[in-house]
């Protein structure tokens, strides 16, 4: 699916959100969405079901709300991303709230066999914050197992973090 020339805005929505987050099986079955161009906070704002199969090409993710996470697929990982990437897609978040490449946050949820090509994270804010490559904030028993990024990442006045997994046994 080509989205040029479209833009997602938070008013359109993403898919999910905290109060009534998303549940179900969303299967890209290797498809890829390309230049997404969105000011919402990620594709999928809370995953708590399964998103696999899916890659993001292109994409530029421009936040600049509230305090909320921000990342190019989900901006809270609870469920499972499987076989997802992103490929050369810009991430920028204004306010000091992690930031990721693929997720901005996995929390007690797991990431595998998915990662990020290119592109970039970046944080604006002066505030302290998080951000990654690939994910921005792990914790919570969150895991990522058989995953990569190789984004630039920048922020002021935080700590990076590009979380490189490899193979377990």
């Amino acid at each position: 699916i080509d989205m040029a020339g479209v833009e997602v805005t938070k008013a359109i929505g993403t898919i999910g959100y905290e109060i009534k987050p998303f549940t179900g099986r969303f299967d890209g079955n290797g498809f890829s969405i390309l230049n997404l161009t969105t000011s919402a906070n990620a594709l999928f704002a809370q995953v708590e079901g399964s998103v696999e199969n899916l890659t993001l090409r292109g994409a530029v993710v421009h936040y600049s709300g509230s305090d909320s996470n921000v990342a190019a697929l989900a901006a809270e990982n609870k469920g499972a991303i499987r076989n997802c990437f992103t490929v050369d897609c810009t991430v920028v978040s204004d306010k000091a709230s992690p930031t990721g490449g693929l997720a901005a946050a996995n929390i007690g949820g797991t990431i595998e066999k998915s990662g990020v090509s290119g592109g970039s994270v970046t944080c604006g804010s002066a505030y302290g914050t998080s951000q990654g490559g690939l994910v921005g904030n792990l914790r919570g028993g969150g895991r990522i197992d058989q995953c990569f990024a190789t984004a630039a990442v920048t922020g002021q006045n935080s700590v990076s973090y590009t979380h490189l997994t490899l193979p377990t046994n």
